[in-house]
């Protein structure tokens, strides 16, 4: 690793730890907003997570009227730094605890960052990132909402408020390398949780909570995610894989402290929880069952009567206000709400095709049931043809969907059984809240299995179950009990799924910007120019604006010389 490697690395690495700190201010003012402050070591990382999910709101707001530019990310900074200034007391109080035992899980949140630089610099390796997602972070840092986006090509038009969030790293060295960080700081965040948890759990007398056993089994899933593909990628699905490993954490964490005696604590973080569940919609759209799911968990976990129902309607005011906000901006890109469902399309000039959606649709739900060459849909959407293959796929996924299937099928009964054995009665009335969990991600895998039932848009799903299981099974075992299983699985974990020789290897950094293809220069009927690759259809990576993977001689701009008033589409003559 040469010495300008050396010191672009070590940017990447202190913009991870800087823009860690900006979300967890934003956070703490949410904290201070519910009239609370962390009381754990979990709570400043799941303060962060609530920064994260605050700041994609903003910047849908923000977006509606200016780009995703350098003022926006001051804007958050400022934030940020308001909610370290509005907590200084609380953090002034959590320095003088610090002793020498808090060295360790201070220096691997520290070198933590360093890390994931190294594996973050590199390509994008996602097949989506270069069809679109690319393409989607310079249309953010470039233009305020663009009507009708959805007219030059359908999937810059999917309304994923992730790529508002990577234009924020389009600035100063990171020009042009967003893929760098936009995942890498999730990644961090899901890593963060997972060392504090691992740390209460081996190196305090904290009890053991189906929460802490949770996140620290993580660890070894998510070191291998950030080694892999969605380390380096603007992904919405690996930030999806993140958002639900941290949505499912915090949903067991609020049922285990059902019926404790601050309900308002309790009503506070089913607040949360749904801030979180709510942003994982504009995320990606698919999120939805798993939203719904967590929403639910949390008004099951709230004291019945009057207090549930003040508490319901807290969180259909909070849902409903994020959802009508991420509906207009889908009104704007293409005229649907709801894009590619079609349903309810507004009359306006920009309409995008209804066809476009629905052809979307489907040919997904072909390809993730049968992905072959040429036309899945003649097999895949017809009968049950396609079954038999596709659960063999499954079972060839043995790292990503038998590991997890089996941990929480087969390992976690086992334990279960013991658990019941040694538990009073209390910790058996809380282990039975508790393993309402697992609605949440039995939820999110029936809608995929009917959706899109390819397994890279359910890893996650199958790591929440697997491991929630195995968590709600091991917590109310004596604690060297808990500690031994937790360490022995994580250690099966980091065997079966790192690359050991890879941990720090750099075989793959790449500091320069994402790739660019030689595109053709195509002109409209209107004289609209747009750039598209040969063959059509192919991947446009990082292309210059506009940029189709799809030729339409129709389309043409709404206000003549403005790609930022929009794209709309002349029928044919």
């Amino acid at each position: 690793m040469n010495a300008r490697v050396l010191i672009y690395v070590a940017s990447v690495g202190a913009m991870l730890w800087a823009m860690a700190a900006v979300f967890a201010g934003i956070g703490l003012l949410l904290f201070r907003l519910g009239r609370r402050w962390p009381e754990e070591a979990e709570d400043w990382t799941f303060a962060a997570w609530l920064g994260w999910c605050a700041a994609l709101v903003g910047l849908q707001v923000w977006h509606l009227a200016r780009p995703i530019d350098t003022a926006a990310l001051a804007a958050l900074a400022a934030l940020g730094a308001a909610g370290w200034l509005a907590a200084r007391r609380q953090v002034g109080a959590l320095a003088g605890r610090c002793r020498a035992r808090h060295l360790a899980p201070a220096a691997a949140l520290l070198l933590l960052p360093f890390w994931l630089a190294i594996h973050s610099t590199a390509q994008p390796e996602v097949y989506d990132s270069g069809l679109y997602h690319l393409n989607a972070v310079r249309w953010s840092a470039t233009y305020p909402i663009v009507p009708g986006l959805g007219n030059l090509y359908w999937r810059l038009a999917f309304n994923n408020s992730y790529f508002l969030y990577a234009a924020l790293f389009d600035v100063g060295p990171w020009t042009d390398r967003a893929h760098h960080l936009a995942n890498a700081l999730l990644l961090y965040l899901l890593l963060a949780d997972g060392v504090l948890s691992a740390w209460r759990l081996f190196a305090t007398p904290a009890p053991a909570t189906a929460r802490r056993v949770f996140s620290a089994l993580l660890l070894a899933p998510a070191a291998a995610c950030a080694m892999g593909e969605h380390g380096s990628s603007p992904s919405t699905d690996g930030a999806i894989w993140v958002l639900t490993l941290m949505l499912s954490a915090a949903a067991l964490d609020l049922l285990e402290r059902r019926g404790a005696a601050d309900a308002a604590a309790g009503a506070w973080r089913a607040v949360a929880l749904t801030l979180i569940a709510a942003v994982g919609v504009t995320v990606k759209l698919t999120f939805a069952a798993v939203a719904v799911a967590a929403v639910l968990l949390a008004l099951l976990a709230a004291p019945s009567g009057r207090p549930r129902a003040r508490l319901c309607g807290r969180l259909a005011l909070l849902g409903g206000g994020i959802g009508l906000l991420w509906c207009a901006r889908s009104v704007v890109l293409t005229g649907y709400p709801f894009f590619p469902v079609t349903w309810a399309g507004f009359p306006v000039e920009w309409r995008v095709a209804p066809e476009l959606g629905h052809s979307e649709i489907a040919w997904t739900r072909a390809w993730a049931r049968w992905p072959v060459p040429g036309d899945p849909a003649a097999v895949a959407l017809s009968g049950y043809g396609w079954l038999k293959p596709w659960a063999l796929r499954m079972l060839r996924s043995k790292d990503l969907v038998v590991l997890p299937l089996s941990l929480g099928l087969v390992l976690a009964p086992l334990l279960a059984s013991g658990a019941r054995a040694q538990a009073g009665a209390a910790a058996a009335r809380r282990g039975g809240a508790a393993g309402l969990f697992l609605l949440l991600p039995l939820a999110g895998l029936v809608y995929w299995f009917w959706a899109a039932p390819d397994p890279r848009f359910a890893y996650a799903l199958f790591w929440a179950f697997g491991l929630g299981a195995l968590a709600l099974a091991a917590w109310r075992l004596p604690g060297p009990t808990v500690r031994t299983i937790v360490a022995g699985v994580g250690l099966v974990l980091l065997a079966i799924d790192l690359d050991v020789a890879a941990l720090f290897r750099s075989w793959r950094q790449d500091i320069g910007p994402a790739r660019r293809v030689p595109l053709t220069r195509r002109t409209t009927r209107s004289g609209l120019e747009v750039f598209v690759p040969d063959p059509p259809g192919a991947r446009i990576w990082d292309a210059p604006l506009p940029s189709s993977a799809w030729f339409y001689p129709g389309l043409r701009l709404r206000r003549p010389g403005d790609l930022g008033g929009g794209f709309v589409m002349d029928p044919e003559p």
